[in-house]
């Protein structure tokens, strides 16, 4: 079975460089990267490293828990309007 690469990291010119099931391989990545990297999902960045509140580096699991609470949330949101938009 074929697994869906959920987040993608990329590098500070935005250029593709690694995908990823697993936010804490994302946060291993981009914290390995530095200043400027990102991590997306389809359609939202979840982590830009440097402009957080903390480094990748210093704690992976918590910038990964982060990076899967913003995906969560943010497909939620857009279901929730898609949602509304049928409605009316």
């Amino acid at each position: 079975m074929v697994t869906k690469m959920r987040f993608q990291v990329c590098n500070e010119a935005g250029g593709h460089v690694a995908s990823t099931k697993d936010a804490l391989e994302a946060a291993m990545l981009v914290a390995c990267m530095g200043k400027g990297s990102d991590v997306r999902t389809k359609d939202d960045i979840v982590w830009t490293e440097g402009d957080e509140e903390f480094s990748a580096a210093e704690s992976y699991d918590r910038a990964a828990e982060i990076m899967e609470k913003r995906s969560g949330l943010r497909a939620m949101n857009r279901a929730n309007r898609a949602r509304r938009s049928l409605i009316r």
